[in-house]
């Protein structure tokens, strides 16, 4: 995280603060609703401060990964990525996020969790492989870019390379991966700390600065869980719902796959991470125990988007269901997905 950015982002008036775990939250000046138009009409760049880089070296590296997340590595050239989960060998989630191939090495990218859990992870089965796992979180800082106007955003910095396809780019000083998130495109550009004030005035020259509610809100229309605080270790890979995604059947072993292949035989799981929209509730149900929504918007406000982890008994029959936000009121969720 650079810390220049840091002072530059106060400078510019943005509301910066701090959990309790030490994640930094910032929201730029501006209103919320001109953010939103921005993101579905143009491009929004969200400062992401506290994103997780992991570069992956030796020439193992590759069967390696392969070996140990949930998505086909092995079939990755150059230039592309995957989304993966990371699990135990009960397939249990220790971390998420996108694999990202280059010539040299390849990327983990993952949004803001337990690094060390993962890393940890991974060099205990590093016997005889060669292969190198190196954080780059505390040099590297990271900007999402979203919006029908993304390529055009991204142009603006010179030192980038533009490509039409869903991908990836990395080179010395700057890595760029292109999805969709909600039918929108996005980006995420990570950069070295040195160059990452001149990266956040070239982006936003031509998009609206914006920051975490506004991350947050397309995030959670997108249904991408942050582990830790959507789903933790006491879930299965496949309870994310993101199985098209980020799950491979068809790759062969890995670890965790087994219970993975069990749970696709079955059909389905007994409980998933949903996405609903919520309103606050004029009723609740005294002395009965509520599912808690994980995540919410904190954009939208007479009804907004949330993620919740539920029981797929309770929400198969499209009725609304009464949840809780930790901290805060008791919501009806209905349009689960």
């Amino acid at each position: 995280m650079s810390s220049d950015l840091l002072d530059l982002l106060k400078q510019q008036g943005a509301d910066i603060s701090a959990a309790t775990d030490g994640q930094m939250f910032v929201n730029c000046s501006g209103d919320a609703e001109h953010k939103i138009c921005a993101l579905q009409e143009s491009a929004v760049v969200c400062p992401l401060l506290d994103l997780i880089c992991i570069r992956v070296t030796g020439k193992d590296r590759t069967k390696f990964l392969h070996n140990f997340c949930t998505n086909n590595v092995n079939d990755l050239e150059s230039g592309q990525y995957c989304e993966a989960f990371f699990c135990d060998v009960k397939a249990r989630i220790l971390a998420h996020g996108y694999v990202l191939a280059g010539k040299e090495f390849h990327e983990i990218h993952m949004l803001p969790g337990n690094e060390n859990t993962l890393l940890d992870h991974l060099n205990r089965y590093i016997i005889t492989e060669d292969v190198t796992l190196t954080s780059l979180s505390a040099e590297r800082t990271m900007f999402a870019v979203a919006g029908p106007q993304t390529q055009d955003v991204l142009r603006a910095v010179n030192r980038m390379e533009v490509f039409s396809a869903p991908g990836c780019r990395m080179n010395g000083d700057a890595t760029v991966l292109q999805t969709n998130w909600n039918d929108l495109p996005a980006a995420f550009v990570s950069v070295t700390d040195e160059s990452a004030v001149e990266t956040w005035n070239e982006l936003t020259s031509v998009a609206t600065a914006a920051g975490d509610s506004t991350f947050h809100h397309l995030r959670i229309l997108e249904g991408y869980p942050i582990i830790g605080t959507d789903l933790t270790g006491d879930h299965l890979a496949p309870e994310a719902d993101r199985n098209e995604v980020a799950i491979s059947y068809t790759k062969g072993c890995y670890l965790g796959q087994e219970p993975i292949a069990r749970l696709d035989a079955m059909g389905h799981v007994n409980r998933k991470l949903y996405q609903g929209w919520a309103t606050i509730a004029d009723d609740t149900k005294n002395g009965e125990e509520l599912p808690t929504v994980t995540s919410r918007s904190m954009v939208a406000e007479a009804s907004f988007p949330v993620l919740l982890p539920l029981p797929v008994k309770l929400a198969a029959n499209s009725s609304p269901v009464l949840a809780k936000i930790k901290d805060g009121p008791t919501v009806r969720v209905d349009r689960l997905v």
